[in-house]
């Protein structure tokens, strides 16, 4: 009895019932010319049928149709105990979708991989909301290729393309954002306040500067191979409306003459591109310190002065 009524409720609420994919719209036409309603559907499950009516009544299979999709919850909590209950092996997901980047005109791979697909079962993906494809076939094959079981790769990817995808497949719902990216047009590294070298036993601002990058780059130090980000300091410039923007990373150095010679390197990353580009900055000695700095101007100042007496 259990049996029958876990097929009774996987048939009605199953996910390989009959899907729309182009809902209807009012549409206008003129008199004389044809008109084209649109009702595309796919995945037309055994007796299942699209009706065409001129009719404002409703029908059995419109009550039909809403209890399925009352039911349809059912189907995520009842499908995997049924499956164990009937002896059926139930769709597996081996490889859960990740968020994913991707850099501008190149390819991304989406994955949701699959095995057990018993017979009814369905892999679905769509860019929120709607459906690009349905197990091995694609609704867009310029922009969309199913591989494997069953990936997606989003081809020739571009601004548009950034956004959430979803799977559904065996009873789970997987969402995935896509974000698109573009190395950056230049990056710098440099002394802070325009210094060429730092000032010794003083603390300096070393400075990687990343250009207009999509979006603004993140940056990664190290000093020598040792990761030292968590030491920096990142903010972003003005962002345009197409996600480009510039972005600075600060990470507070105090040279003495003991680290003469360390070697800090700043890498930028955007999406699809970790260290995009990197930069190194060498420690040579640099100024004097500060107090050897002042006293150093100070005597200048006072030579200056006794030459000038002198010479009056």
């Amino acid at each position: 009895m259990r049996g029958i009524i876990c097929l009774v409720i996987l048939a009605i609420s199953g996910l390989d019932a009959l899907t729309v994919t182009q809902s209807p719209v009012d549409t206008g036409v003129l008199l004389g010319e044809n008109v084209t309603l649109y009702c595309s559907v796919t995945n037309i499950g055994a007796g299942e049928t699209v009706i065409w009516k001129k009719s404002t009544k409703h029908s059995i299979r419109l009550l039909f149709s809403v209890f399925r999709e009352l039911l349809r919850p059912l189907y995520y909590v009842l499908y995997p105990l049924c499956a164990l209950l009937l002896g059926l092996d139930a769709i597996t997901v081996t490889r859960t979708p990740v968020n994913t980047g991707v850099l501008i005109g190149e390819n991304a791979t989406l994955y949701c991989t699959v095995t057990n697909i018993g017979p009814g079962e369905s892999l679905i993906w769509k860019k929120t909301p709607l459906v690009i494809g349905l197990d091995g076939s694609s609704t867009n094959t310029a922009k969309y290729a199913i591989i494997g079981q069953y990936n997606v790769v989003v081809m020739n990817a571009q601004i548009a393309d950034e956004g959430q995808f979803e799977c559904e497949a065996g009873g789970n719902q997987y969402s995935i954002m896509l974000s698109v990216g573009d190395v950056p047009t230049g990056l710098s590294i440099y002394w802070g306040a325009n210094l060429n070298t730092p000032i010794m036993n003083a603390a300096n601002n070393l400075t990687c500067q990343s250009t207009n990058s999509r979006p603004p780059a993140t940056f990664k130090w190290y000093k020598g191979t040792t990761d030292v980000t968590s030491q920096a300091l990142t903010l972003n410039g003005t962002v345009n409306s197409n996600g480009y923007g510039d972005s600075y990373s600060y990470l507070e150095v105090t040279p003495t003459s003991s680290n003469s010679g360390d070697v800090y390197r700043c890498e930028a990353s955007v999406p699809g591109r970790d260290n995009a580009l990197n930069e190194t900055m060498t420690l040579s000695g640099g100024a004097a310190d500060v107090a050897h700095s002042l006293t150093m101007m100070a005597a200048a100042i006072l030579g200056s002065f006794v030459l000038s007496s002198y010479a009056h």
